[in-house]
């Protein structure tokens, strides 16, 4: 009877240690799985001028101005567009000019950054000034956004922004200063020799995402 008693303990102890390895083994052998899934935020890019509209007309009467088109559909506040075009004006003498105000908006969902900004004066095909000063043949013109002129580096912040909106103004004037004037040599009942051909003016900004 011992000798069964005894077998019957072996037995025992050897199915609990059965019991635990098949435990350890199942432990050993499960599989651990991460799923999910990486989306990529949608974004708009929409860097574009708004709100052209004529700040002065005290020196040149309506008929002497043109605003032009803003990407050939007729210009008014709120119209958008990446290109104003055909804007003219008549300037008859010394002190007359043509002011323009409009915004350049960033509604996209990206800050961006001016990284050139570009502008000169051509008198048909040639180009007769590139200089800061704008001025050729007794023509100027400035450009001037914010609290002070456009240039590289500045930033537009994301739609909803502080800085989404760069408020600017171009300004073309007859300079009554210019040395082109004074200069020239004075005859009574003469005219002025001043060439009337036109003078035009380009400004061009690149603007590329802000890398934070």
């Amino acid at each position: 009877m011992k000798g069964e008693n005894t077998k019957n303990i072996l037995l025992g102890v050897l199915i609990v240690g059965l019991v635990s390895m098949t435990v350890a083994f199942a432990a050993l052998s499960t599989n651990l799985k991460i799923e999910g899934t990486a989306e990529v935020e949608a974004t708009t890019w929409d860097i574009h001028f708004a709100n052209v509209e004529v700040a002065n007309t005290t020196t040149i009467a309506q008929a002497d101005y043109n605003l032009g088109t803003l990407n050939s559909t007729a210009i008014a506040s709120g119209t958008t567009g990446t290109l104003i075009q055909g804007l003219t004006a008549n300037l008859a003498k010394p002190g007359d000019k043509l002011v323009v105000n409009f915004d350049i908006v960033n509604a996209g969902t990206i800050d961006a950054k001016n990284t050139s900004f570009t502008k000169h004066i051509t008198q048909g095909a040639a180009v007769v000034n590139t200089d800061t000063a704008d001025t050729n043949d007794v023509v100027n013109y400035t450009i001037t956004c914010g609290t002070g002129g456009l240039g590289t580096n500045d930033v537009l912040t994301k739609a909803g922004g502080a800085n989404a909106t760069s408020s600017c103004t171009l300004t073309v004037e007859y300079n009554d200063t210019a040395a082109s004037i004074t200069q020239q040599s004075q005859v009574a009942g003469g005219n002025q020799a001043v060439s009337n051909a036109a003078k035009t003016f380009t400004f061009d900004a690149n603007w590329v995402y802000q890398q934070n």
